[in-house]
C-alpha cells in the first residue's frame, strides 16, 4: 500500500511514468541507491514548489478577475474602471491593474 501511494504522490505531482519506474528501480536496489532515491524527491520537491509559486500568482490574477467584474456588474459596465484611480483598487490587485 506504502508503494502505491508513492506511486501516486508522484505521478500527481507530475512527474513522468518513466522518472517513476527509475525511483522504484532504485528503491528496490536497496541503501546502495539511497542518495539517488534522496535527489529524485529532492527534485520533485523543488518542482512542486515551484508549481505552487506559479498557481499562487495565477489565483492571484483570477480573484482580481472575479473583483473587476464583480465590480463591473454592479455598475453595469466594466467602463467604471475608467473612472476609478488606484486608491479605489484593494491593494492586493495593484500589480494587475493593466490586465482587463
Amino acid at each position: 500500500l506504502a508503494w502505491l501511494k508513492t506511486i501516486e504522490c508522484l505521478k500527481k505531482t507530475g512527474m513522468p511514468i518513466k522518472d517513476i519506474k527509475h525511483f522504484i528501480d532504485c528503491c528496490m536496489e536497496g541503501d546502495s541507491k539511497i542518495d539517488e532515491r534522496l535527489t529524485i524527491i529532492q527534485s520533485q520537491r523543488d518542482s512542486v514548489i515551484q508549481q505552487i509559486n506559479e498557481l499562487q500568482k495565477m489565483l492571484g490574477m483570477l480573484n482580481y478577475k472575479c473583483w473587476y467584474y464583480e465590480t463591473a456588474k454592479e455598475a453595469g459596465s466594466c467602463s467604471v474602471h475608467d473612472a476609478m484611480t488606484t486608491e479605489n483598487i484593494p491593494a492586493e490587485y495593484h500589480q494587475y491593474l493593466n490586465e482587463k
